[in-house]
């Protein structure tokens, strides 16, 4: 065992993809951190040193800038980047439809990138993937976006890394795309 999490201020259920850069992992944890979303808090993202089992939280969610973390991409200027299942925005979303942010790791510094809506993607479960260039990341989510379902279809999106600008590519219909 590496590491085990104890449910607190140090995380709980860890159900993200994990990034590794040398002997350091990085992931998100779904809930934990502190009180205050829900009983067993919002989540947050964390370090472990895979040579020692030390964890290190490097940021903890507080429902406004994140709620339920979906996964993490670390770029080797060393900054991670993510998105939250729900979160930030809450016209419309109940929880909030998701954030997309940055987390600089020698400083500390969290940035919401984009905060989504029920018409340009809402939920995004997936974990961003960079594009061969290193400039601009994709990601999917599994509302929001076209009128046909429900809650939405869902989105593939993508947002460029120096900017944070966000666009849609392409709007699940429901049929015959069967997406979300």
């Amino acid at each position: 065992m590496l590491y085990s999490f104890a449910g607190g201020t140090d995380g709980a259920y860890p159900y993200a993809t994990l990034a590794l850069s040398g002997n350091t992992l990085y992931g998100a944890t779904n809930q934990g951190g502190m009180p205050g979303c829900f009983y067993y808090g919002c989540g947050l993202v964390f370090e472990v040193n895979t040579q020692t089992g030390a964890e290190k939280v490097l940021h903890v969610f507080n429902g406004l800038d994140g709620l339920y973390p979906s996964g993490v991409l670390l770029v080797k200027s060393g900054v991670l980047y993510g998105t939250t299942l729900q979160g930030g925005r809450f016209e419309n979303c109940g929880d909030g439809c998701g954030v997309a942010y940055k987390l600089v790791l020698k400083t500390g510094a969290y940035t919401v990138l984009h905060k989504f809506a029920p018409e340009d993607g809402a939920n995004p479960e997936s974990t961003l993937t960079l594009d061969p260039t290193g400039k601009v990341m994709y990601g999917a989510t599994a509302q929001g976006g076209s009128a046909n379902c429900w809650d939405g279809c869902g989105v593939l999106f993508k947002l460029t890394l120096k900017t944070g600008a966000y666009q849609v590519l392409y709007y699940f219909t429901g049929s015959p795309d069967k997406a979300a």
